[in-house]
């Protein structure tokens, strides 16, 4: 081998290992602007998932806050029910009273009217009798 080959070898392997500094320059440099996206992109994805932490806290206290409204409304709805059957209740009780007092009333207005009936039958009996004894009285005196 001679020096000219020797250097021309030299040389090729210094290009080469230039070479391969740089694309190794390159790619760590390339590296590093991988890791400030990934970091930036973990910085960006922890904050989604902040936000979606405080999200989900909202939505449970939201969720908290309609269970309980939905219990006071059904106990509500529960009192007002109970209230309503106690007041029919004590509304059907009073019109049961009312019902017998009816029946009761009916029931002493029939009565009555079968004593005006035996009223005005006697007082029919007595006006004839007494027709009858005025009659007679006057035929007594015209014939006297």
């Amino acid at each position: 081998m001679t020096n000219e080959e020797w250097d021309r070898k030299a040389e090729f392997l210094l290009n080469q290992q230039a070479k391969f500094d740089a694309d190794l320059q390159e790619l760590k440099q390339e590296i590093k602007e991988a890791q400030k996206n990934n970091e930036k992109k973990i910085a960006e994805s922890a904050e989604t998932a902040g936000h979606a932490a405080e999200a989900s806290l909202h939505v449970a206290e939201s969720v908290t806050t309609l269970a309980e409204t939905v219990t006071n409304l059904t106990s509500t709805i529960h009192d007002g029910f109970r209230f309503v059957f106690d007041s029919m209740k004590h509304t059907n009780d009073k019109v049961d009273v009312l019902v017998n007092s009816q029946i009761h009333t009916d029931e002493r207005q029939r009565d009555t009217d079968e004593r005006l009936q035996n009223i005005e039958k006697r007082q029919q009996d007595l006006s004839t009798i007494f027709e009858r004894y005025i009659r007679k009285g006057r035929q007594g005196l015209n014939g006297a």
